[in-house]
């Protein structure tokens, strides 16, 4: 009988400190499917070869972010702009996601402090463009 109460004490530890875990009260709780990420944000570089705006509704479920939304790409002689769908994820206010329809295009980010900034760059093969992203 003493092993079943055994048993029983670890099962029950083991719950509390799935409890406690996932009760954070952070907004960047990574047990929340409610996140401070979600909604649309916009971004662009211009420079005078190269073009990016990036205009996307991002959701994040817990760590995993995902989203759709509109892509310029002008890059030299590559030129793209289509409707895109994006995969990731937002951990400790950083974000990182691909374009699908686009291989080795992705980005990388911070969520600034006042949460309404991703600032970050966009990287395509061999190239590094600044691009923040703002709340909209």
């Amino acid at each position: 009988m003493n092993q079943n109460y055994k048993s029983l004490f670890i099962w029950a530890s083991f719950v509390a400190f799935l409890t406690i875990l996932c009760s954070c009260n952070v907004e960047e709780c990574p047990c929340s499917s409610n996140s401070i990420i979600n909604g649309r944000w916009i971004g662009e570089f211009k420079d005078s070869n190269n073009y990016v705006y990036l205009n996307v509704n991002l959701t994040a479920n817990y760590s995993d972010l995902s989203g759709n939304g509109t892509l310029n790409l002008q890059l030299g002689n590559f030129d793209f702009e289509n409707l895109v769908s994006l995969s990731g994820s937002f951990v400790s206010n950083k974000i990182v996601f691909k374009i699908n329809e686009i291989d080795r295009l992705s980005f990388e980010g911070s969520l600034n402090e006042r949460k309404d900034t991703i600032i970050g760059s966009m990287f395509f093969r061999d190239h590094k463009f600044p691009l923040s992203l703002k709340r909209i």
